[in-house]
Formats: structure tokens, C-alpha cells, sequence
């Protein structure tokens, strides 16, 4: 798999609704659902784009780098931000913004 540096919004479009789990002490075992990718697209020379999740309810992640693991993408590093909660659980945001490479 390439380096998450490498990586943009549409190679994470086919693991929506796919379970990524956390590998950091804390919260190991925890499972995620990507519930969405939403690519903001390129503006001023640099890609924006945002990876959603849903976490359960009784456990809130606080705002942190974790380690993910995915079974086809296999480990990354994510900054998670918890941005809100609804009866399905806790929901959960990485935003990447990237300078384009010219």
C-alpha cells in the first residue's frame, strides 16, 4: 500500500462503510466505520479532503493520532477529531489538506 502521504480521497471511497479498528493502547480493539469521504477538491495548489467515522457510544475518543488498522489498506496514522454524537455513536473527522505537486 502506498504512504498515506500518497494517498487521496478517491482511494478511500471504496472502504466506506468498512471497518477500521485502533491499535493504540488506550483505545485498542475500538472499531470504526468509515461512513463517508468527502472531497473537497483543489483549490489555491492544495487538495483538501475529509474522512468520516462512526465509534460506539461508550467509548469517546478524545482529539489524538492514532493508529489504524484497515484489512486491505492495512496500518496508518490518522488525526482523529471528534465532532459529534447521535444515538448510532460518536462521529469522527480526519481532514487532509495537501500541497499539489507540481
Amino acid at each position: 500500500m502506498p504512504a498515506l502521504e500518497s494517498l487521496g480521497a478517491s482511494n478511500f471511497m471504496e472502504y466506506v462503510n468498512t471497518t477500521f479498528r485502533i491499535m493504540d493502547e488506550v483505545a485498542s480493539g475500538t472499531a470504526l466505520k468509515l461512513t463517508d469521504v468527502v472531497d473537497i477538491g483543489e483549490s489555491h495548489g492544495q487538495v483538501q479532503f475529509s474522512l468520516r467515522f462512526l465509534g460506539p457510544l461508550d467509548r469517546l475518543l478524545l482529539q489524538s493520532t492514532y493508529r489504524i488498522d484497515h484489512d486491505k489498506l492495512g496500518e496508518l496514522s490518522l488525526f482523529l477529531v471528534p465532532i459529534g454524537r447521535d444515538e448510532s455513536g460518536f462521529q469522527y473527522e480526519a481532514f487532509f489538506n495537501r500541497f499539489v505537486k507540481k
